[in-house]
């Protein structure tokens, strides 16, 4: 017995046509639905690749929009602190004034000294203040300026900087007094 295989030649090309246009039918479906043009890299190989590029792009420009507004909140601290200090040191010049007037007795002066010493430890306190667990301010040898700069990225390809100066608080403390060989000293008004 002998074996026939018929084969129906149109059918099976319009079988392959509409599977061919099915598939072609859901690519479009799942564009409108999803609004892209691109759902996956056989809809535009290239334009998937610059897609993830740029995508990649724009997350490392927010992460260094993220830097910049935490060095600026950085720097809004460190000005908030040198606010304070600035009330401070002129309080301790009127001291220093008040102290020059020859009326005043010694127990004026001495309520001056307490009051001075204060200021001073109030001073020297703040010359530790961080901000994230990193100093507002460097410290540096005494007399020394050794002012830090911290680098902050500002651009998505890590090339542009700007940096941040960390203040040298320690050298005015020194300087007014935070030790006992330097510094203000009203406990005379010839010392003033």
């Amino acid at each position: 017995m002998s074996v026939v295989i018929n084969t129906n030649t149109a059918a099976s090309l319009a079988s392959y046509n509409l599977s061919s246009t099915n598939v072609n039918l859901q690519r479009s479906l799942n564009r409108l639905s999803s609004g892209s043009r691109i759902n996956s890299s056989f809809d535009d190989a290239g334009g998937t690749a610059v897609s993830m590029k740029l995508s990649a792009s724009i997350r490392r420009t927010e992460a260094s929009m993220a830097n910049v507004n935490n060095s600026i909140a950085f720097l809004q601290t460190q000005d908030g602190v040198l606010k304070n200090a600035d009330k401070i040191l002129n309080r301790m010049s009127e001291l220093a004034m008040l102290a020059t007037d020859i009326t005043k007795s010694t127990t004026d002066l001495s309520l001056y000294d307490t009051e001075l010493n204060q200021l001073k430890e109030q001073l020297n306190l703040m010359t530790g203040e961080m901000f994230n667990g990193i100093n507002l301010f460097s410290s540096g040898a005494a007399g020394l300026s050794t002012a830090t700069t911290l680098s902050v990225v500002t651009s998505h390809d890590g090339l542009q900087t700007v940096g941040i100066t960390q203040a040298d608080l320690q050298d005015i403390s020194v300087d007014v007094g935070t030790t006992a060989a330097t510094g203000v000293d009203i406990t005379t008004t010839a010392n003033g």
